[in-house]
């Protein structure tokens, strides 16, 4: 039989899987709306697909972009083989992801704590964890990289652990970060490695072949590469650290974190111990969460104080246990505290009603999905009283990302064109309106209409259709 650790366990796992399956389901296309790095990061992904080329048209029909690191388009194209493609497809790749990344989590907890197991399910299911699942972006597959990684550090699989973090060099430079956080580990913990297996070193050859060969392709495209890079830099030249803080609530966060680092120096200095395993990685979470600045790396922040918490558990429990004469009390005071501290530090906000918002976005429960594929046919039929599908047309849609939805309905010579880094300009404008496009997109919605000669050309409730031709 079951002992009631793995009884506790799998059931609570599957109990918070279903849930965030659930969650996922219901946030669909309005939490978060398609956005416009969905289209950049799908179209290179969908072309390698279909062409074995990054080109993309859709946004750059002179060069390859290289915003990012390849990883994740060679990942997801490689499934789109066996998956099919499409934003939906792409989104139900990175929910996956995420599930998986909930079970290399709950193999790097302590099991002797059961109660870390709901802990950690809580902040699975809210809105930082849900939204990283639901978007076709880069953090569910760095993550998944990133953890399974620590969870062969934790096993003394070092080289094997260190190959699968040079991996993540290939999908996001946060992977710089966190290939550095192992190595910082290796040099606390070298007693603790484990004699390496052919494998590992057969996996090491491998690897460091992958990235070679990555190295020897944008050495193909280096003014590109210099280009693009110089650009990501830019975006962040004006980068404030005060702002950083207020964008997140994080300011909160970092006064909490830096309460439990106090706590811990403490805890560790009388008891002579070194920076664990969970806290080293949650550390790091956190620290790229501060300086990538962007709300898409809440995620990191969110599994970042997490896993900083459970570091601290035990010694604290310890000092509980000394005050407390039976263990459970203990155990139940601690756990309550985490979850009050989590609340407070917006890590866990279960997305259960319209009230719970992220960026201005929520889940919708009584709303309908607005691209079903009845209504983007009718879109673009009454589209067509208005354009000749005799000419080439680029329609450049507002919010971007939602042009990735139509690529399927679509007339031959109409392209959805999103221009980046290149001067060209597309013909036509098709304007979304609605309720859920969150603080980003409201205003400039709002400001386009006010401002730009328009045509409506579909109306369903609350979802408006526009047609401009310049902006």
């Amino acid at each position: 039989m079951m002992s009631f650790y793995r009884r506790w366990h799998f059931w609570t796992t599957v109990f918070f899987v279903f849930l965030y399956v659930f969650f996922h389901i219901k946030a669909d296309f309005t939490f978060p709306i398609p956005w416009p790095d969905e289209a950049v990061f799908y179209y290179p992904t969908n072309n390698l697909y279909f062409h074995s080329t990054f080109l993309s048209p859709e946004i750059n029909p002179n060069r390859v972009l290289f915003w990012m690191p390849h990883g994740f388009m060679y990942v997801y194209g490689f499934l789109f083989h066996f998956l099919g493609n499409g934003l939906a497809t792409t989104r139900h790749i990175s929910m996956v992801l995420m599930i998986i990344n909930f079970l290399l989590l709950l193999k790097l907890l302590p099991k002797k704590y059961i109660d870390l197991i709901f802990i950690a399910g809580l902040v699975f299911i809210s809105t930082n964890c849900i939204i990283a699942g639901n978007v076709a972006r880069m953090e569910a597959l760095q993550l998944t990289i990133s953890l399974l990684g620590f969870v062969y550090l934790k096993h003394g699989r070092y080289l094997l652990a260190i190959s699968i973090l040079l991996l993540g060099l290939l999908v996001h430079p946060a992977g710089v970060f966190l290939l550095f956080s192992g190595v910082a580990y290796i040099i606390f913990y070298k007693h603790n490695i484990v004699e390496a297996k052919k494998f590992d070193y057969i996996i090491l050859t491998v690897i460091i072949l992958i990235c070679f060969a990555y190295l020897y392709y944008l050495s193909l495209h280096l003014d590109d590469v210099k280009m693009d890079f110089y650009a990501q830099i830019n975006t962040r030249k004006n980068f404030s650290f005060l702002e950083n803080l207020a964008q997140f609530n994080i300011f909160i966060c970092i006064t909490g974190c830096l309460l439990l680092l106090v706590i811990s120096f403490v805890a560790y200095k009388f008891r002579n111990q070194r920076p664990g395993l969970l806290f080293i990685l949650g550390a790091t979470l956190i620290v790229i969460r501060l300086i990538g600045r962007s709300f898409w790396y809440n995620c990191y922040s969110s599994l970042g104080i997490l896993l900083i918490c459970i570091s601290f558990y035990p010694p604290i429990l310890d000092f509980l246990n000394h005050k407390i004469s039976k263990p459970i009390y203990s155990k139940l005071i601690l756990s309550i505290l985490i979850i009050i501290f989590l609340i407070f530090t917006y890590v866990v906000k279960i997305p259960i009603s319209n009230n719970v918002q992220w960026q201005g976005m929520y889940i919708d429960y009584t709303h309908t999905n607005p691209f079903t594929i009845s209504r983007k046919k009718e879109i673009i039929n009454q589209l067509k009283l208005f354009l000749s599908t005799d000419n080439k047309l680029k329609i450049y849609f507002v919010p971007e990302g939602d042009g990735v939805l139509f690529e399927d309905q679509l007339p031959n010579n109409w392209i959805h064109f999103f221009p980046i880094f290149n001067n060209n300009k597309p013909d036509y404008y098709l304007i979304h309106h609605s309720p859920h496009l969150g603080n980003t997109y409201r205003e400039k919605v709002n400001h386009i209409l006010k401002t730009k000669k328009h045509h409506l050309i579909f109306s369903d409730k609350e979802d408006k259709w526009y047609l401009a031709e310049k902006i």
